[in-house]
């Protein structure tokens, strides 16, 4: 099957998910007591949020991928190269979508998104 991505009935399907980088960011709240010790107020973690770095085989491809993901929605990444990367998500707050020509073959491209999950 390998990797499609979906967006309101359309999809996409990158010939491969070359990175795939997720972190979750901490809600914790340290509070500094006037006595000098410390509480804590413990709170779930953040979904995941990263970067997917996709390939592709030619320039329109890439295109028609950059511009997939400038829509506004949620995306559903969906995989089975990858055990745990099923996600949907959205384009992270400041995030970005880079397109890169490989600049060893100048055929192949790489698009990247900045994500955050969303559930």
């Amino acid at each position: 099957m390998g990797t499609t991505i979906g967006n309101a009935g359309d999809t996409i399907t990158p010939t491969q998910v070359l990175s795939y980088l997720t972190a979750r960011r901490s809600n914790n709240i340290i509070h500094n007591i006037l006595n000098g010790t410390i509480a804590v107020s413990v709170l779930p973690t953040q979904p995941r949020a990263g970067t997917l770095e996709l390939f592709f085989a030619s320039e329109a491809e890439s295109a028609v991928a950059e511009t997939f993901h400038t829509r506004s929605g949620v995306f559903a990444l969906v995989t089975d190269d990858i055990t745990t990367g099923n996600l949907n998500y959205v384009l992270s707050q400041s995030g970005e979508i880079k397109r890169e020509l490989d600049s060893e073959t100048r055929t192949r491209w790489f698009v990247s998104v900045d994500f955050q999950e969303v559930i």
